[in-house]
């Protein structure tokens, strides 16, 4: 035995003595090599027979515990040749079997033939081979320290594969399914690799971590990759597409139809370890959008992007905005949108920091499913630097609406740099037969958690009666005008620095303090303090169909809390002012609806009395107050009164007094009789 040999060109030697020799009778030669090489090829624990036939030629058999090779390591390598022939210093084995094991890929087996043409040059052609149940062939060459492999295999069960590729347990358990075809070529000098070209197609393959954040059904994939390196650097090449099948991962969904794949292709140069750079990525969804890229990535010591820019083109609506935006929009304003229209977009990262960033609108229409908010027709381009001078935005509106509200056409421009944001030039948005009249607005903390904006704004003359009819209410006349000064957002709190002037019904409704949490979110929570002053009865309650009544109106809604539009709180006291000048009358019907609201719905006594020949009655003062609590609304008049409170305190003759009893109320069943006022009652009259 030979305990030792730096390189295996003392085995070399051996076959090459033998042939020389090749006449001389020799029964059987066997050679043990703990460790050798030859070029890139280090062999462990070879040993090798070598045994004569009647013929002249030779049978091989040889083993080997480890053979390093450039691309991989095979262990328990058994290699047979039944018939080696040899002339010429040149040997060949036209057929025989080899056997190994890969740690990844498990045993291979398969038929080779051998052609050694002396040190350093050789073929080995592999056919009928047998790798994780796939059937492959392949080609090895070697020539004065160069080198090439080829390889293909059909087949391949990727399931089988993945269990043995030795990933861990997720990559394992996921592919449950699926298919493989593999083509493989490389080639080198010594022990490193010089070009490479890889082509892989996969069909039908299923997929699931145990999660279920990434899953795959029914994907077909097809792969390739050419690869070369020059003065250690990789220049590469590559395309990958999904022809068919579903993909989903955490929160995208993908599904492919036929003929829409999507595909991915790649060029750049790879410095491992230290650099990859791409000089372009392209990204295409048919139908949906198209993405181009370039940018470079900084390696060691740690992975950092060195500059990137891309631009998004062919942004198709609603299909980008159901499958890559909507996703990670859920739980917010705008995650149930009805959308149509094309959008771009481009963006520029360097020195670790965003630089510059637009986005281009064409036709876009965006709707809130629950009628909380619309844009139509949105046209123009956003735009946003970093530095140097601001970047100019114009954006166009056809139309929208907002809490219901109509708003007509529009434009906008806007002035953006860092991190603050502003009008440059006042925008005009018309409301119904008035407008909004933005003449500031500056934002501050963009593309942080600290965003901020201010405006101050002036609503034009605004008809009650199109406000009424849009939302619904009774028909109402009147002006709503007003400054909106000083108006601040921040952490999702919208407020009003000044007080807001309504008027309407010849007085005046002013709204302080007003503030609106959420704005776009699905529980907006406001608060606010209302005064009114001196509205005119007659005309109010002819609006609302409820009794001529002739007065004036005054008080107050303090601490009013709405959630999602809703009263939970708030302390209200609405009565005839002590100096109103006006003639005080009310009218059998209203004096019905007012006993119902004060004494559970009852109302109608009059019709019984002499009373009711009388259309209408003096009185002195009328008012009710109601503070609303967890939902019940404590009632209560403008004076106490025997077991109850005056609603209406009578003056004159004939007096008619209306009494409350009830105290406490819940606030739903209030809102019902006022919805219901003509229901029949009793009032309370004395």
């Amino acid at each position: 035995m030979i305990p030792r040999a730096p390189r295996l060109r003392l085995l070399l030697l051996l076959l090459g003595g033998l042939t020389a020799v090749s006449g001389v009778a020799v029964e059987r030669l066997g050679l043990e090599i703990q460790r050798g090489s030859v070029g890139p090829w280090h062999v462990d624990g070879l040993r090798l027979r070598l045994a004569p036939k009647d013929d002249g030629a030779l049978g091989l058999k040889a083993e080997a515990a480890v053979v390093d090779a450039p691309f991989g390591t095979l262990q328990d390598v058994e290699l047979a040749c039944p018939r080696l022939s040899a002339a010429d210093q040149r040997w060949r084995c036209p057929g025989g079997d080899l056997r190994a094991s890969h740690p990844e890929l498990g045993h291979l087996r398969g038929q080779f033939e051998l052609d050694y043409a002396g040190p350093g040059r050789l073929q080995l052609v592999m056919s009928e081979a047998r790798v994780l149940g796939a059937a492959g062939q392949g080609r090895l060459r070697l020539s004065e320290g160069d080198w090439s492999v080829e390889l293909s295999a059909r087949g391949l069960a990727l399931a089988r594969l993945a269990g043995g590729l030795g990933y861990g347990g997720e990559l394992a358990e996921a592919v449950s399914k699926g298919q493989a075809e593999l083509s493989l070529q490389a080639g080198g000098s010594g022990v490193k690799p010089r070009q490479l070209e890889v082509d892989i197609q996969v069909k039908g393959l299923d997929l699931a971590n145990t999660a279920s954040t990434r899953v795959g059904q029914g994907l077909d994939l097809s792969a390739h990759l050419e690869a070369r390196r020059t003065d250690g650097r990789w220049g590469f090449d590559g395309r990958i597409g999904i022809t068919a099948g579903q993909a989903y991962a955490e929160p995208v969904f993908l599904e492919v139809p036929s003929g829409k794949g999507l595909t991915a292709e790649v060029e750049g140069t790879w410095q491992p370890g230290q650099r990859l750079v791409l000089e372009r990525l392209q990204l295409v969804h048919p139908d949906v959008a198209s993405l181009q890229a370039s940018g470079e990535l900084e390696l060691a010591p740690s992975l950092a992007v060195e500059r990137a820019q891309a631009r998004l083109k062919g942004v198709s609506l609603p299909a980008a905005y159901r499958i890559y935006a909507q996703p990670f929009l859920i739980g917010t304003a705008l995650d149930e949108l009805q959308t149509s229209g094309r959008l771009k977009g481009a963006v520029r990262y360097a020195g670790g920091e965003l630089q510059q960033l637009s986005v281009g609108l064409d036709d876009v229409h965006a709707e809130d499913r629950g009628g909380l908010f619309a844009a139509y027709g949105l046209a123009g381009e956003l735009a946003w630097r970093r530095a140097g001078e601001a970047a100019s935005s114009r954006l166009r509106m056809e139309g929208g609406y907002l809490y219901g509200l109509p708003l007509g056409e529009a434009e906008v421009h806007i002035q953006a740099l860092g991190g603050h944001l502003g009008l440059s030039q006042p925008a005009i948005v018309p409301i119904f037969d008035g407008a909004l009249e933005i003449r500031s607005l500056q934002a501050s903390g963009l593309g942080s958690e600290d965003l901020r904006w201010q405006f101050d704004a002036l609503l034009t003359p605004v008809s009650l009666s199109q406000v009424s009819h849009t939302l619904g209410w009774p028909l109402m006349s009147g002006k709503l005008s007003g400054m909106i000064p000083n108006v601040r957002y921040v952490d999702e709190v919208l407020e009003v620095g000044g007080k807001l002037l309504v008027r309407v019904f010849d007085g005046r409704v002013v709204i302080a303090d007003l503030r609106l949490a959420e704005p776009l979110g699905r529980l907006p929570r406001l608060t606010a303090n209302v005064t009114v002053d001196r509205l005119d009865l007659a005309r109010l309650t002819r609006t609302f169909d409820f009794g001529r009544i002739q007065g004036q109106l005054s008080g107050h809604v303090s601490d009013l809390r709405l959630v999602a539009w809703e009263p939970v709180h708030f302390d209200a006291e609405l009565m005839t002012p002590p100096d109103d000048p006006t003639r005080h009358r009310i009218s059998q019907r209203a004096v019905d609806n007012l006993t119902r609201l004060g004494n559970a719905g009852i109302a109608g006594a009059l019709s019984g009395t002499f009373l009711q020949f009388f259309e209408q009655f003096p009185y002195d003062r009328l008012g009710l107050t109601c503070r609303l609590r967890q939902r019940i609304c404590h009632m209560g008049g403008v004076a106490p009164a025997d077991g109850g409170y005056y609603i209406v305190k009578g003056g004159g003759i004939p007096r008619i007094d209306v009494i409350g009893h009830t105290r406490k109320v819940d606030w739903k069943v209030l809102v019902k009789r006022l919805r219901n006022i003509r229901l029949e009652g009793e009032p309370v009259i004395r």
